[in-house]
């Protein structure tokens, strides 16, 4: 039952709130500058508008781009709290307590995602957090890792089974947006992490209105 939610909620739920939020980022002050700044990116990578376009939904090539969309996911953080999981084996923490087997565990995914040790400045929200330093390639790559460094998607063996179609869609979408259009909203958008959500008491965040 537990995977079943995780399998059904990842993708009807946290997606179109990622995005949502994406969206209203771009659209913000600071994201007419995200926009022009990736905009230029894609377009450097590829020889053409028209290639661009075609393979922004084949692959995922460009740094910012890729990088923009885990900064989406980590800073906010659309389901808090994660689902329920039991640990199949006891645990002995270091400071000596030891859990026992078929306990219930609830991840604050939030806290973890906002943590300073793991994200240095967490309540600010770099799209370039997920690059090297030289900006040539994603974190991950580099290092060897799965393209992801928060925990949007849950974390260890329980984590979405989901995550590459889900990294997939959110490239796709936000780049041909990028590509095909300037965002701006009329008014003021909220992307404040704690008061974005319409609804804090939804298992799952629901971004306000915004256009």
């Amino acid at each position: 039952m537990s995977l079943s939610i995780t399998l059904l909620s990842a993708g009807l739920d946290t997606i179109p709130a990622n995005l949502s939020q994406g969206v209203a980022v771009l659209s913000s002050k600071q994201g007419q500058e995200i926009q022009e700044d990736i905009r230029a990116e894609i377009l450097a990578h590829y020889s053409s508008f028209e290639e661009a376009w075609e393979r922004m939904v084949a692959e995922e090539a460009v740094p910012g781009l890729q990088s923009l969309v885990q900064e989406i996911l980590r800073y906010f953080s659309v389901v808090p709290m994660g689902f329920p999981r039991t640990n199949i084996m006891p645990v002995v923490m270091d400071n000596g307590i030891s859990i026992p087997a078929n306990t219930w565990f609830y991840m604050n995914s939030k806290s973890a995602n906002f943590d300073p040790l793991a994200f240095p400045e967490p309540d600010q929200f770099i799209p370039r957090r997920f690059v090297d330093k030289e900006g040539s390639e994603p974190l991950a790559r580099r290092t060897g890792g799965p393209p992801m460094r928060h925990f949007g998607y849950g974390a260890g063996t329980r984590a979405c089974v989901g995550y590459h179609l889900a990294n997939r869609l959110m490239y796709g979408i936000l780049g041909r947006l990028i590509l095909g259009w300037k965002i701006q909203a009329p008014g003021p958008v909220d992307i404040h992490p704690d008061t974005y959500n319409a609804c804090p008491s939804s298992l799952v965040a629901e971004p306000k209105d915004f256009l």
